[in-house]
């Protein structure tokens, strides 16, 4: 199940399976801003023939102006990149998609206590491209475990954009929307899973992800989506 895509109006999306694009339906609050949206994911490469012989050939990867055109051809108007490349980025921009971007796991601990990483992502996979690619939101990790680097991390990317001159795309996580809420119905019995509801969710209302130097206050927000959809959460 994918991930939230967090576009001008509210969102959530519905998986799907088309080729090598993992489609997304979204369903905003007016029908008249519905946007259908894909996730995509390079294709790994096929295992080795059991006989040892060229029966099973490396899949090729696909060019990114392929992948832009097919987006673009089949009405997509969202993407979710979860392992960004810039040259898909780049190419995405003739699309007029909006992009939701992940930084991966793996990158959570240096994030969380290097700023300058977070600088350096970002001059890698937005400063070359924003605005004409059109990044709407950049998600640090996905379903994280390692909940205490969740919102260093976010400050670090946050204000990384902040540095570069970059103030209006929102810095958040994801999780599965069943990782956050023990039961969704009915809403007055609805509660935060612990540990989340502790080392996440709490700090997050409580957590400002500006620095002390700015003078505009900027409020940490929490997105709840519909049952058995993904949810971003702690967004700037």
């Amino acid at each position: 199940m994918d991930a939230l895509l967090k576009l001008p109006s509210r969102a959530f999306f519905l998986p799907l399976l088309l080729l090598s694009l993992s489609p997304i339906l979204s369903a905003p609050s007016t029908a008249s801003s519905a946007v259908i949206g894909v996730t995509y994911r390079s294709p790994l490469p096929s295992p080795p023939s059991s006989t040892g012989g060229n029966s099973s050939l490396p899949t090729p990867p696909l060019q990114p102006e392929a992948i832009a055109y097919a987006a673009s051809a089949l009405g997509f108007g969202a993407v979710r990149l979860p392992f960004p490349d810039p040259d898909l980025i780049r190419a995405l921009a003739f699309t007029n998609a909006s992009l939701f971007l992940s930084i991966p796991n793996s990158l959570l601990p240096s994030l969380a206590s290097n700023r300058s990483l977070g600088v350096h992502w970002i001059r890698v996979h937005v400063l070359p491209f924003y605005p004409r690619s059109r990044i709407s939101i950049i998600s640090v990790g996905d379903a994280a475990s390692q909940l205490e680097l969740l919102l260093p991390a976010i400050r670090n990317v946050h204000l990384a954009l902040q540095d570069l001159g970059i103030k209006d795309i929102p810095v958040s996580t994801t999780f599965s929307f069943l990782e956050v809420v023990t039961r969704p119905v009915p809403p007055s019995l609805a509660a935060f899973r612990e540990p989340m509801g502790e080392q996440l969710i709490s700090r997050c209302l409580g957590t400002s992800l500006c620095s002390r130097e700015e003078e505009e206050e900027e409020k940490v927000s929490i997105t709840i989506t519909a049952r058995n959809w993904n949810t971003t959460v702690c967004s700037r």
